[in-house]
C-alpha cells in the first residue's frame, strides 16, 4: 500500500511540475511578445520626432487682375486666387499661369487679346528686370489691328504684369523665339514696354 501511494505522489508532483513549467513557458512567450511591441512603439515614435512633418507645398494666393471695362475704356480691378507654389525659385510657372488666367476675362470685362491666342514661354531677366512673353506667332495674324487695339494690347499685359510682380519693371514682346518691328503696323514691337498707369480706373502711383 506505501508503495502505491508513493507512486501516486511522485505521478501528482509530475503532474504538477509539468503544469508550472507550462505556465512559465507561456508567460516568458507573452513577456516576449510584449517586449516586442513596445519596442516597436518606442521605435515608431523615434522615427516619427526625427522625420520632418510635410507641409503642403502650395497654397491659393489672390492677385489683381485689371480688364478693360465693357462700359468705358478704364481698366477695373477683379481679384482672382492662383495657386502658388511656395519657396519657389523660378517664377517662369506663375508667371504663364497668371498670363494664362489674365487672358480669359470674367463677366462684363474686356481682354483685348484674339480668342486662339497662345502663349509659348515666359522667362524674366533680372539684371534688367525684364519680363519677355513669347507669343506664337499666330498672333500676328490674328491680331484686328489699328493702333489703339495695339496701345490696349501692349499695356493690358505690362500694367497686370508689373502691377502684380515687383520685380518687373518692363515687359518685351516676341513671337516664335522672334522680335518683330509691328504688331499690325504702328508700334514698335522690337523695344521694351514700361507700365502706363492712365489706362487705369483707380489711381496708382509709379
Amino acid at each position: 500500500m506505501n508503495k502505491k501511494r508513493l507512486g501516486k505522489v511522485i505521478i501528482a508532483l509530475s503532474l504538477a511540475i509539468f503544469v508550472y513549467s507550462l505556465y512559465l513557458f507561456f508567460k516568458r512567450d507573452s513577456n516576449v511578445v510584449n517586449s516586442v511591441e513596445k519596442a516597436k512603439a518606442v521605435i515608431k515614435e523615434e522615427v516619427s520626432d526625427v522625420t520632418p512633418k510635410r507641409e503642403e507645398k502650395y497654397k491659393e494666393e489672390t492677385f489683381k487682375f485689371y480688364y478693360y471695362d465693357i462700359n468705358s475704356s478704364d481698366m477695373i480691378k477683379v481679384e482672382r486666387p492662383l495657386i502658388k507654389e511656395e519657396e519657389q525659385e523660378e517664377n517662369s510657372n506663375l508667371y504663364k499661369e497668371f498670363l494664362n488666367t489674365l487672358i480669359i476675362p470674367p463677366k462684363d470685362c474686356i481682354a483685348p487679346v484674339p480668342k486662339a491666342i497662345s502663349i509659348r514661354t515666359v522667362y524674366y531677366i533680372s539684371h534688367i528686370k525684364r519680363l519677355v512673353i513669347d507669343f506664337d506667332d499666330s498672333l500676328l495674324s490674328l491680331f484686328p489691328g489699328g493702333s489703339t487695339c495695339e496701345l490696349e494690347f501692349v499695356y493690358f499685359f505690362v500694367n497686370n504684369l508689373c502691377l502684380n510682380f515687383k520685380e518687373v519693371k518692363s515687359v518685351l514682346f516676341i513671337f516664335s523665339g522672334n522680335e518683330e518691328k509691328v504688331l499690325s503696323g504702328h508700334l514698335d514691337m522690337e523695344r521694351a514696354f514700361f507700365p502706363d498707369y492712365s489706362y487705369l480706373h483707380e489711381k496708382i502711383d509709379d
